[in-house]
């Protein structure tokens, strides 16, 4: 199987070899290869017309190689037949999904990157226009070795299929969701090759309505331990996102080594959100009730990006990605709270405006190439950020603007000596940040070397033992540091801290690969770790909560990481554990000076594949209470079941999905480590629905577009 640049390599142990080349339209081609490079292999198209096939479900494949891995032979699947990207990642083993900005590897780690054939993705609203049909791998990188930022976590490579004939196609898919409400999103792809131009384009039509109910509570202490403040409310609030979104995209091959890419991404999307809490409140024994309504009438985003690139191979195996990227999105809304004091009848407003904007120009080149058995890989990124951020609370803002100038430089060095595989590298970023508001303790020059270095050793064929180590530097968002002070409800207020440092952490893993078993160790040191700290605020018992800086953290995690097909079925489970300790600065009002916390993550993916093109197909998920960062998250527990069968030789595709079954995401009672304050959130979210996707697929398949249509069921692709 071949890369997304037509490259493949394999290991071989004597020459020469007999090689096989085939691919479907074309004349197959023998090779006696005598020397590692086989240079540039043409095949040439059949002179017969394609007879027409019948398209059969296949069982999706996934590799692995350390800590990373990939998923190939999507075409058929539940995975590659999902809908959109976003849709085809919510069921990739391994990746968990809560909206497009918050997508995980596994428990913890997040997703901080994603690539579509090597361009990273500026706006990952792109990923709710491009169709999952069009994919031929996703490749999960924990590794990131020195081209990827560390502290991103992880990244997404999404590898699409090549166009081999001209042709031209269209697909209509609308997808139906039943929540206690109806949500309805269609969408139209049109795609299509001519010569050495290919081209996409989509457009998106969503219609979200969400109804979900919630209840917590907030109980603060006296210093003699007895309950001097307490808030316990019942919430229920509805939430309908409507809005297109649509992207085009334009390549030209202008040699078989040689391809440019022009590509354009946008949306306009409106939510309407209206929430009613009902307030139980003590204070100093005096009890009183409040009901409490929030209206935003139109919160309102749009985004634009626009990203050209190039990529260039050569068969002595030099490769070369240039991308040149700019985006702008715009948010904003103006949120009406009123507050109803049902004791004594008194009703209280409050009017609250935000609006953000971010700009973003990113380039980056990056050089890979092998030379005497060495590889080799180099690579610059040159990026302007500029985010402005404004808050107005009764006529009282604070706006903040921070803008931020990064280079970095990054080379790697990697040999394989025998069995043993060596991997040095090194990642310079020198990073300027301008904010509006002085922030004293923030670098404003930050220089920093992060070092990697690798070491792997293949035991024997699907066994190997590995180990890395890096460090990164992390740094504080625009919110976190904005001063101003916003309302949350009766006796919650947030405020950013101006005064946060950047976050400081060093990385080992441990990792083997034992068959289609995946183990690995991390352990880490983070310095002035980021996480939220509570503290009274005014007269009325009210908490403010804000972010802090602990002096240190220690954190270690162990994954397993199981595929294996067994027959028509194919399961693939994982499961992971951490504890993270930290230690707290000598804060006043401050309680607890450390703390730590154990977490869990569970999940395991089934398919079984049946009547020739039936799937069956179902995720098990289990997420333990934890401490994200500056959250606390409650645990989680999510069962989806599906069914899909395509009709007509594959054009016709309908599915059923059954989506958490068990109904609920619930944060159990909890006290937070800061202060006499106590803090407890019983989320009874009933999240149980159907979606029902009804998709027809009308490709056309031609040496040009003169001639006539040769095959109705294959669309002229390869994985």
């Amino acid at each position: 199987m071949t890369d997304e640049m037509g490259q493949f390599s394999f290991d071989a142990e004597q020459r020469p070899l007999l090689l096989k080349v085939s691919n479907i339209g074309f004349q197959t081609k023998w090779l006696s290869a005598m020397s590692a490079d086989l240079g540039v292999i043409t095949l040439q198209p059949e002179a017969t017309r394609l007879n027409e096939v019948v398209v059969t479900a296949k069982k999706a494949t996934v590799s692995r190689d350390g800590l990373n891995y990939s998923i190939s032979n999507l075409s058929g699947t539940h995975i590659g037949e999902a809908g959109t990207l976003y849709d085809m990642l919510g069921w990739t083993p391994g990746i968990v999904t809560y909206d497009i900005n918050n997508i995980k590897a596994g428990g913890s780690m997040s997703v901080g990157a994603i690539y579509i054939n090597e361009q990273k993705v500026a706006d990952r609203n792109i990923l709710l226009s491009i169709p999952s049909s069009q994919v031929s791998k996703i490749e999960v990188i924990r590794d990131l070795g020195v081209r990827y930022s560390a502290e991103s976590g992880a990244v997404i490579k999404i590898t699409l299929k090549k166009q081999l004939k001209d042709y031209i196609g269209v697909s209509v898919t609308n997808n139906l969701e039943i929540r206690r409400r109806v949500s309805d999103d269609g969408w139209v792809n049109l795609s299509g090759k001519y010569g050495k131009f290919s081209f996409s384009g989509s457009l998106v039509g969503q219609y979200a309505n969400h109804k979900i109910y919630d209840n917590g509570g907030t109980t603060i202490f006296n210093t003699d331990g007895k309950p001097a403040y307490s808030d316990v409310f019942d919430s229920e609030y509805t939430a309908i996102k409507t809005g297109p979104l649509w992207n085009v995209g334009l390549n030209y091959l202008a040699k078989p080594t040689l391809n440019f890419i022009l590509q354009y991404s946008g949306n306009s999307i409106n939510v309407d959100f209206k929430e009613h809490k009902i307030h139980q409140l003590s204070m100093n024994g005096i009890e009183t009730a409040l009901d409490e309504n929030t209206v935003i009438p139109h919160r309102k985003s749009s985004g634009h990006n626009l990203t050209s690139g190039m990529t260039y191979f050569s068969p002595a195996g030099h490769f070369f990605n240039l991308t040149l990227s700019c985006s702008h999105q715009n948010k904003g809304e103006t949120q009406s709270v009123d507050i109803f004091n049902t004791t004594d009848n008194k009703l209280t407003q409050k009017n609250i405006v935000s609006s953000s904007k971010y700009d973003l120009l990113d380039a980056e080149a990056n050089w890979r190439f092998s030379h005497k058995g060495n590889d080799w890989g180099f690579g610059y990124n040159l990026s302007m950020i500029k985010n402005s951020y404004n808050f107005v609370n009764d006529g009282v803002g604070q706006p903040t603007i921070r803008k931020d100038y990064t280079n970095i430089l990054y080379g790697s060095w990697g040999r394989k000596i025998k069995k043993l595989r060596l991997d040095l590298g090194a990642r310079l970023m020198h990073n300027i940040t301008e904010l509006t508001q002085s922030a004293t303790a923030s670098d404003k020059h930050t220089l920093v070397l992060r070092p990697y270095i690798s070491l792997k050793y293949n035991i024997a064929d699907n066994y190997s033992i590995g180990t890395y180590y890096t460090m990164f530097v992390g740094y504080p968002t625009i919110t976190q540091l904005n001063p101003a002070v916003v309302y949350s409800d009766t006796l919650h207020y947030d405020k950013g801290n101006e005064n946060l440092e950047n976050v400081y952490t060093h990385k080992l893993a441990l990792f083997a690969n034992i068959k289609d078993v995946s183990l690995g160790v991390d352990l880490k040191r983070i310095n002035n770790m980021i996480v939220t700290g509570s503290f009274p605020y005014g007269e009325n018992g009210a908490i403010i909560d804000q972010p802090i800086n602990s002096l240190f953290s220690n954190d270690v995690t162990f994954k397993v990481s199981y595929s294996t097909n067994l027959g028509k079925l194919r399961i693939d489970p994982e499961i992971e554990y951490s504890y993270q300790f930290t230690k707290l600065p000598d804060i006043s009002g401050m309680i607890n000076k450390e703390f730590g916390q154990h977490n869990i993550y569970v999940s395991c993916d089934l398919s079984y594949k049946f009547w020739k093109t039936a799937e069956a197909f179902s995720r098990f998920s289990y997420q333990s209470p934890w401490y994200d960062s500056n959250m606390r998250v409650g645990r989680t527990l999510r069962l989806n079941i599906g069914m899909s069968k395509t009709f007509l030789d594959g054009r016709l595709r309908t599915a059923i999905e059954l989506t958490d079954l068990i109904g609920e995401a619930v944060t159990p009672r909890w006290s937070i480590d800061f202060s006499n304050i106590k803090q407890w959130q019983r989320n009874r979210y009933d999240t149980r629905g159907v979606k029902l996707t009804l998709r027809y697929t009308f490709n056309s398949v031609s040496t040009s577009f003169r001639d006539a249509q040769i095959n109705k069921s294959s669309d002229g692709r390869v994985d």
